[in-house]
């Protein structure tokens, strides 16, 4: 009887620890930047991240290729010129909840949180903290943030027109719908 419990117990056990971790592979995120004469948007359907609910832990990933334009031209500028993504391939999120006391996982509602981490773009990493929105559905997580990105802390080149950079802060808008992982 002590072991067929003491089975039951670790089953429970193995079963909670691996509902602890939530992942996207298809995340949304877009940004947007003002230009003196039109505004330039991209938008990413191919982010990947994950979400650790017991340490709060979260990870986004993207390659920059998978940004898209409407405008074509504005995408092979993006990825050649600005972004050099033969040579900086991606972008990536490593942080954490930092109130992580302030959600309860198993109880379906919407919670206010601030997420710390490290933010690398064109092998620049910096530690960024932004306030986000995060919703637990009984089908998974929705994680959602806006917040602006200053390209030349990344290091990126922006060009000038008359003496003044044409962007100067990119608006980012984040959107990730995660599902319990598996397996």
């Amino acid at each position: 009887m002590k072991r067929i419990l003491l089975f039951c117990c670790f089953l429970l056990s193995c079963i909670c620890l691996r509902a602890q971790d939530f992942v996207t592979l298809q995340g949304f995120v877009s940004f947007f930047g003002q230009k003196p004469f039109e505004s330039v948007r991209a938008n990413n359907h191919e982010v990947q991240g994950s979400i650790d609910t017991k340490t709060g832990a979260i990870e986004f990933h993207t390659f920059i290729k998978s940004f898209h334009f409407k405008k074509k031209s504005f995408e092979e500028a993006f990825d050649k010129k600005y972004m050099e993504s033969d040579k900086y391939p991606h972008t990536d999120f490593t942080g954490e909840i930092l109130n992580l006391s302030d959600v309860n996982f198993n109880k379906p509602g919407t919670y206010k949180i601030v997420v710390g981490g490290n933010f690398t773009i064109h092998n620049v990493t910096r530690w960024v903290s932004h306030p986000g929105i995060l919703t637990i559905t009984k089908d998974g997580i929705i994680a959602k943030s806006q917040f602006e990105v200053k390209p030349e802390g990344f290091k990126v080149k922006v060009p000038k027109l008359l003496g003044r950079r044409l962007v100067t802060e990119i608006n980012v808008s984040v959107d990730m719908d995660f599902v319990p992982k598996t397996g």
